[in-house]
């Protein structure tokens, strides 16, 4: 009895609907919110087969813990625990983007919200998730809802880590990052970039990742990424995880929110720019400058002073940057 009074005391909103406390029905307080839930407790005070309602938009914002919670009562030892615990899953996944958004306008969601679920979910072109949808044809409307509430939680982990990349890492392609691009190239400094491609139906696993830049710096960290790929943490943030497996203690930030002196890192040395006709700078000089250069500057530059083109259709001279050794690059038509 001791215990139920520190339950209600604590959520003084979730009323027991009977004498024998197995049934309780109103709200939980979290993020200055209140959501409506309903409980199931058969054996009370034991959780032995607790059965948890939440509202849809609870179940969005919690992705795959959502379908952890109706699994804790084999890891809470009473009511006032697992009540916690889920308070604070819940509290946690509202700081997310994705939460903020849905949020913003109370259970009302304006219908750009909508446009851009839709908009995302079309072209990500997911198969497996999308099923869901094709499946529901000539059926009523709330089967259709109920459908795409479904694709939606099964992608809402996979929005969540590209908001979270998007605002921890200086990313350079996409242009303007969108829930539908799959991908990101992010800055690692050193004149070295990284493509992250992700599998929006398995967020958990390991990325493709491919690297762009001197090749001895290239070599470092695709062997430290072989050396820590056992180590890959699915349950820690997802910036977090690349970091450890890259052996980085932090990723640049865009040099547009802080200064503008680490654009260098990325800049063609010949234009001075990230970014030309939406290519980034793809060829790196092997020597130990490290200079980069987008592969039509470096191939105008060297067209004038080249030594001589091979039958592959390369073009070879001296970099620009260091004058030392031989830069090879993709011969570009003028």
């Amino acid at each position: 009895m001791e215990e139920l009074l520190t339950v209600l005391r604590k959520f003084p909103l979730l009323v027991p609907q009977n004498d024998h406390f197995t049934v309780f029905d109103g709200y939980i307080s979290a993020g200055k919110k209140e959501f409506l839930i309903s409980l199931k407790v058969p054996s009370y005070p034991l959780l032995e087969d607790l059965r948890i309602n939440l509202p849809w938009h609870v179940e969005l914002c919690l992705g795959n813990s959502g379908q952890e919670v109706k699994n804790w009562e084999g890891n809470c030892t009473s009511l006032l625990t697992f009540l916690e615990c889920l308070q604070s899953e819940i509290e946690e996944s509202l700081k997310s983007d994705f939460a903020k958004l849905l949020f913003r306008s109370g259970d009302r969601m304006p219908v750009e919200f909508y446009e851009k679920l839709v908009d995302s979910i079309g072209c990500l072109e997911v198969k497996n998730i999308l099923r869901k949808l094709e499946t529901v044809k000539d059926k009523s409307l709330a089967d259709l809802f109920n459908a795409f509430e479904e694709t939606v939680l099964a992608l809402s982990d996979f929005w969540d880590v590209v908001d979270e990349m998007d605002q921890k890492c200086w990313v350079i392609l996409p242009e303007q990052p969108k829930w539908s691009d799959t991908f990101r190239r992010i800055a690692l400094g050193q004149h070295v970039s990284l493509v992250v491609t992700l599998d929006p139906s398995c967020i958990q696993k390991v990325p493709e990742l491919n690297f762009f830049g001197p090749e001895q710096v290239v070599k470092h960290l695709v062997s430290t990424m072989q050396e820590n790929i056992a180590r890959w943490p699915e349950r820690q943030s997802f910036v977090d995880s690349l970091q450890i497996l890259l052996g980085i203690d932090v990723f640049p930030s865009n040099p547009e929110e802080e200064s503008s002196s680490s654009t260098a890192d990325m800049e063609c040395m010949i234009c001075c720019s990230v970014l030309l006709a939406g290519e980034t700078p793809m060829e790196a000089c092997t020597n130990r400058c490290g200079a980069v250069y987008h592969t039509s500057c470096i191939s105008q530059w060297l067209v004038v002073i080249a030594s001589g083109s091979d039958s592959s259709g390369t073009i070879q001279g001296k970099c620009p940057s260091c004058n030392v050794g031989i830069l090879r690059v993709s011969n570009v038509k003028q």
